[in-house]
């Protein structure tokens, strides 16, 4: 059954309303509440509702019997695949891009967020309760590394040397794993942070909220080589953070309120110094349940080659929208934006978070 983002929106204030009624209250009546709790409700949600309850989900790698038969001995898929991550099901799930054609999926998570790739295809997941990043590699449903995080994981990115960064949403900042080795390096972060982006230099961008010194939406960098975040002046500005992501030739800016509005919109933008200039903003109508439009984890860019930092600008996007319940995940023309030109149906009750685009 689908769920009215509306009716969504007011469980989410009851929610917030009762753990906040709960701490103030001290009763004990009521199991104990903290910030913890406040969070992942904060983290869980978008500007329009709440998560829905996690289904049971496989217990373990699944490959449908006719891509199994298509893989044959090499067991390697082709082409372009489109990664999901199930908040519902604990799993990522890999679709075909071309057909929308179910593919497979690699349970065991808690609750997946944003995802990023590599220039060989290999999968990183960002596993919010677990607290841990974990790689995929590619072509295959195997994990081959799991890495702490050391705080509620919402994103990841992956730059040319092969170091990957995982974004904390709480305590904030990111852990950078050079070259993908087993000893992170950790950069406390500017606030509550939102999945973050290498671009093809080397240096990091967030965009940050919620606590000082970013109690009001901000983009920070984190440059090659530095161990600080700097803060960056953007104008018209952010209203509700999302994740940020290289598109090929510009730092694509997400916002889940654009403008106020109850759209999501993706700022192209260019960084001189500690100036971001705004090139073009991107408007979506979404499909399905709503012509509004709401994604806050990783995108998925279609480019020549999508893996990682790809050097060719994106010419579509792919993100779920979390208005609806299921969710599709639907394909815009990039940077057209608009009405998406395909929509992909998902599982019964899957409601995905991040996605990425990988070619084996």
């Amino acid at each position: 059954m689908k769920i009215c983002a509306l009716t969504r929106h007011e469980l989410f204030v009851v929610l917030i309303a009762a753990i906040l009624a709960g701490c103030a209250a001290g009763s004990s009546a009521a199991p104990p509440v903290g910030g913890a709790d406040i969070r992942r409700a904060l983290a869980l949600s978008n500007p329009v509702g709440l998560v829905p309850a996690q289904r049971i989900a496989r217990q373990q790698s699944w490959i449908s019997p006719q891509w199994r038969s298509a893989l044959g001995n090499a067991h390697k898929l082709k082409g372009k695949v489109l990664w999901g991550a199930d908040l519902e099901y604990g799993a990522l799930e890999a679709y075909d891009y071309k057909t929308g054609a179910l593919i497979g999926e690699v349970p065991g998570f808690s609750y997946p967020y944003g995802l990023c790739s590599d220039s060989n295809g290999d999968v990183y997941v960002s596993d919010f309760s677990n607290e841990e990043g974990a790689e995929i590699q590619a072509g295959t449903f195997n994990i081959i590394k799991t890495w702490p995080t050391g705080g509620e994981a919402i994103g990841c990115s992956v730059n040319r040397n092969g170091d990957v960064a995982f974004t904390n949403y709480y305590p904030g900042g990111v852990v950078v794993f050079p070259g993908g080795g087993p000893t992170g390096h950790t950069y406390p972060g500017p606030g509550y942070d939102w999945p973050a982006t290498y671009d093809p230099h080397g240096n990091l961008f967030v965009e940050c909220n919620y606590v000082s010194p970013c109690s009001n939406p901000h983009i920070a960098e984190l440059p090659a080589g530095s161990s600080q975040w700097i803060f960056l002046n953007f104008s018209p500005g952010i209203t509700f953070p999302g994740p940020i992501q290289w598109d090929g030739k510009y730092l694509a800016v997400g916002d889940q309120s654009c403008s106020g509005s109850d759209d999501s919109c993706i700022d192209e933008v260019t960084v001189s110094g500690s100036t971001v200039t705004l090139v073009n903003r991107i408007q979506f109508t979404g499909s399905g349940c709503s012509n509004y439009v709401d994604f806050g984890g990783s995108v998925g860019f279609n480019a020549r080659n999508p893996n990682g930092l790809f050097k060719h600008e994106a010419t579509a996007l792919a993100a779920s929208n979390l208005w609806c319940f299921p969710s599709p995940i639907d394909i815009w023309p990039y940077p057209a934006g608009g009405a998406p030109k395909r929509v992909l149906q998902l599982m019964p009750y899957s409601y995905v978070y991040g996605v990425t685009l990988v070619k084996t």
